[in-house]
């Protein structure tokens, strides 16, 4: 799998270019767009699909514990917004120091059907698990020709 990055103005190009073919996905675009615009490349994360319904979300957070995130899911526009601020430790003497503590936030846009399971924090890696969930009216019906 190939990872390829864009810019805010190529995102913005591309969801200007595919909006003509599509129908009542205007909230689908402005979440893409805003996301796009909220990211920066601190704390690293991957996003796993574990199944065809199972992802999971792991942020990269050394130097954290569990109590210093903030997860919330935002009903508007279906945004899962990952805080993360450490809390005032001792102060230390470093030699040197590689490890970065600083606060972020993180922003995923979430389609209609997923839902957030569980987040766990083990070994420096925060992990959230989300469900892909189909009610049964959104589920393809056969249609009898008469």
């Amino acid at each position: 799998m190939v990872t390829k990055k864009y810019t805010s103005a190529a995102l913005t190009d591309f969801l200007n270019d595919v909006r003509p073919f599509t129908v009542g996905f205007d909230h689908v675009f402005s979440n893409l767009g805003e996301v796009g615009q909220t990211s920066s490349g601190y704390p690293p994360y991957n996003i796993v699909k574990e199944s065809e319904e199972n992802y999971t979300i792991e942020v990269a957070a050394a130097g954290f514990s569990k109590t210093d995130f903030d997860i919330e899911l935002v009903p508007e526009g279906r945004k899962l917004v990952v805080k993360g601020e450490p809390q005032e430790k001792e102060p230390k003497e470093y030699l040197h120091k590689g490890i970065g503590e600083r606060k972020f936030t993180r922003v995923f846009a979430l389609s209609d059907d997923v839902e957030v399971v569980s987040s766990q924090f083990s070994n420096g890696v925060l992990y959230i698990n989300l469900k892909k969930v189909i009610p049964e009216e959104k589920k393809p019906v056969k249609i009898e020709v008469e």
